[in-house]
């Protein structure tokens, strides 16, 4: 998404009202907190981006393979097909796992939790892929997808 699901909490983090019911003001908690999922180059160009623009955030990497996962058997009832394919099992247990590792990380902690829209997959259902959303916005918490459109919001040049 080319940095907008950074980008949105930070600009509303600088606004008084945020502060203010976020805790922003307080010198040891940040008011974001990044969880970086994924791969090990991409971490690492995001950790430079935010250090870059000196945005102020907590950066966590949790295991995702260490996630418990809800029986997939109950997520097996939102397809229509007889048999659930081996990648749709597979995409279906990795969005269930990010599903609990944000409920876990949030808990009683976060205001808004805002996270990049998964990609809709050629392939899988719809019911599917409308569950996998379900189970990611489950927390409790007010949750905002953002998909941007592959174009970079966050450009930092040196000259």
């Amino acid at each position: 998404d080319g940095g907008l699901t950074l980008l949105v909490p930070y600009i509303l983090s600088l606004h008084s009202w945020w502060k203010k019911h976020t805790g922003g003001d307080s010198v040891n908690k940040a008011p974001i907190r990044l969880m970086l999922t994924g791969a090990l180059e991409s971490k690492n160009v995001i950790r430079k981006l935010v250090e870059d623009f000196r945005i102020p955030c907590e950066i966590h990497e949790p295991d995702i393979s260490g996630a418990k996962v809800d029986s997939l058997e109950h997520y097996k009832t939102y397809s229509s097909k007889s048999s659930v394919s081996k990648e749709s099992k597979m995409k279906t247990e990795h969005w269930l796992k990010m599903g609990e590792l944000i409920k876990e990380q949030s808990r009683g902690q976060a205001k808004c939790i805002f996270v990049t829209l998964p990609y809709p997959v050629v392939g899988i259902e719809n019911r599917l892929y409308m569950s996998w959303l379900d189970k990611i916005s489950d927390t409790g918490t007010p949750v905002v997808f953002i998909r941007g459109n592959d174009e970079n919001v966050l450009t930092f040049y040196l000259e």
